[in-house]
């Protein structure tokens, strides 16, 4: 029973949400002084039954800090699996993935394509390497590290002095592979987004409204662990804003 009332309170909420982005969507084709007080009251009507849901769910069991909890556990679970990965014993052994940082876009995008890079390697168990290490990175001179930490123990010269093999599938035996940009990914793994695995399947669906974006940001989080100058400069940066003074 526990299990099944909060994807049943997220079925609620999204019927919810549903009506009222299709009388929205009806009083805007619409427009005339006929619907315009039907469609207010309607709407406001519709904002009210989410905030009651919204107050019911943590009047009645906590909710929020149940989730809350719950996915923290998750998180740090995913997070200490993602760290083994990047950090075998023997980089020498270690099955990798290559993945090639310069997507022909800009940095949000190259972003995902790292991650997609990252869960790829995740659901292969291999551990994920930029190619060249993120040194030869388009959208910085600098490379990857001048911002991030390293993806990873395993540096760019453990690929071994053999080519790396092309992708041809999640279980391919070739201890080194390239995996090319998504566009151009043939026998494209079951395990890409907007896929979550199996294992904890039961667990992002108790307690996450959106299990995808929950699990893809498991991968963006730990790419995006800041340098200790990308800490300095933000701490920096936050210092300067002058919060609590009651001033813009």
């Amino acid at each position: 029973m526990a299990q099944i009332m909060p994807i049943a309170k997220r079925s609620i909420d999204n019927n919810i949400k549903e009506i009222y982005f299709y009388i929205y969507k009806f009083i805007e084709e619409h427009n005339s002084t006929e619907f315009s007080s039907f469609g207010k009251r309607a709407i406001d009507q519709l904002l009210a039954l989410l905030a009651e849901s919204t107050n019911f769910s943590e009047s009645i069991d906590n909710a929020g800090k149940w989730h809350k909890s719950s996915l923290d556990s998750l998180t740090k679970r995913i997070q200490n699996r993602i760290n083994e990965l990047q950090n075998p014993s023997d980089c020498t052994s270690q099955r990798l993935l290559i993945c090639d940082l310069n997507k022909g876009c800009g940095f949000g995008c190259q972003l995902h394509h790292v991650a997609y890079c990252f869960v790829v390697a995740a659901a292969a168990n291999r551990s994920l390497m930029l190619e060249n290490d993120g040194t030869s990175w388009r959208y910085s001179s600098k490379g990857w590290e001048s911002v991030f930490l390293p993806v990873g123990k395993c540096k760019f010269s453990n690929s071994g002095s053999l080519s790396p093999a092309s992708w041809n599938g999640i279980n391919q035996e070739d201890r080194v592979v390239r995996l090319p940009i998504v566009d151009g990914l043939t026998n494209r793994p079951p395990q890409l987004p907007l896929s979550f695995p199996k294992q904890i399947a039961d667990e992002i669906l108790k307690h996450h409204t959106n299990p995808p974006a929950y699990f893809i940001s498991q991968f963006i989080w730990y790419l995006m662990r800041n340098n200790e100058n990308m800490e300095k400069a933000i701490t920096e940066a936050k210092e300067k804003v002058p919060f609590g003074n009651g001033k813009y």
